[in-house]
């Protein structure tokens, strides 16, 4: 099953989804533990998003309830992650926000600061959306820490995108003032800050 979802994936992020549900689909009968049918079913997730499919949100939340039924942080977060982006991408800005701040939750409660970096770089663009571009450009900024991975390719130019929209709106001086904010906090703190933005947005 693993086998399955480790080609899986490698087939969706290579632009061929219908192949990747095709694979899963061979293992689909096989009696396996439910960690590996939570994986199973993200991987299915990610190949019903990259068509397009709205079946991509049910399968994420499936593999959500799979994962945290047997204790699988792991699972259960980047499935989350994959939700979050999910409902962004449809519009649903607050549901995003909800998901985002149970990854962070669990990413702070087990000092996984790595996948945070990849969560705070997808919340970005919901923040700037809901008009908390204060909120983007600190999150923005830290998260392009040097010390960090660095973001590339689309993501990199999306990020930059909204960054640069963010500076025009509210101007050089202002958007310079929580550059420097941003530069300022580590990964911890950045999480810790997020998820204040959160809480602050759901009033």
């Amino acid at each position: 099953m693993i086998a399955a979802v480790n080609a899986a994936l490698a087939l969706t992020f290579a632009d061929r989804p219908r192949e990747a549900i095709q694979r899963l689909a061979e293992v689909g009968p096989i009696e396996s533990s439910p960690s590996d049918c939570a994986w199973a079913t993200y991987a299915r997730g990610e190949a019903l998003s990259a068509l397009g499919e709205p079946g991509a949100t049910d399968a994420y939340s499936s593999a959500i309830d799979l994962a945290r039924a047997v204790g699988n942080p792991f699972v259960e977060s980047v499935s989350q992650v994959a939700l979050a982006s999910e409902y962004s991408r449809a519009g649903s800005h607050r549901q995003a926000l909800d998901a985002f701040a149970g990854c962070l939750h669990a990413y702070a409660r087990h000092g996984n600061y790595v996948h945070a970096v990849t969560t705070l770089r997808n919340m970005i663009e919901v923040l700037a959306a809901v008009g908390d571009d204060h909120g983007a450009a600190v999150v923005g900024t830290a998260t392009s820490n040097d010390l960090l991975r660095k973001s590339y390719g689309p993501e990199a130019e999306r990020l930059a995108d909204v960054l640069d929209s963010v500076e025009r709106r509210v101007g050089q001086t202002r958007f310079a003032e929580w550059v420097l904010e941003g530069s300022g906090l580590g990964v911890a703190t950045t999480v810790e800050f997020a998820g204040e933005r959160i809480v602050r947005l759901a009033h």
